[in-house]
């Protein structure tokens, strides 16, 4: 059974705008590192597709203070994509890519 997502609303909209707000543009990180999209397809970072921007985006807590990767992103990735976590069937909003 496919994951049915609720539908958006203007909070909703606005809640995502929040938590994104502050995340960095994959293209700007890629700058400090050059292997990053490397690193997504490792499953070693965490990227997400923000529709809006047409662009990815990186969460801020998956680097430390001198913008490196943390280790702990690839077995917290692993586990998302695990048996336990989401499925193909889930929405994964263009993180996986």
């Amino acid at each position: 059974m496919a994951l049915q997502l609720p539908p958006e609303t203007p909070s909703s909209a606005a809640r995502r705008r929040e938590l994104y707000s502050n995340w960095e543009s994959a293209a700007s990180i890629d700058e400090r590192i050059p292997e990053l999209k490397a690193l997504a397809r490792d499953g070693r970072v965490l990227m997400a597709w923000v529709r809006e921007e047409s662009e990815f985006r990186c969460p801020n807590f998956q680097f430390d203070g001198q913008s490196r990767l943390i280790p702990q992103m690839k077995p917290l990735l692993e586990l998302l994509r695990g048996p336990n976590g989401l499925t193909d069937e889930a929405s994964q909003s263009g993180w996986l890519e």
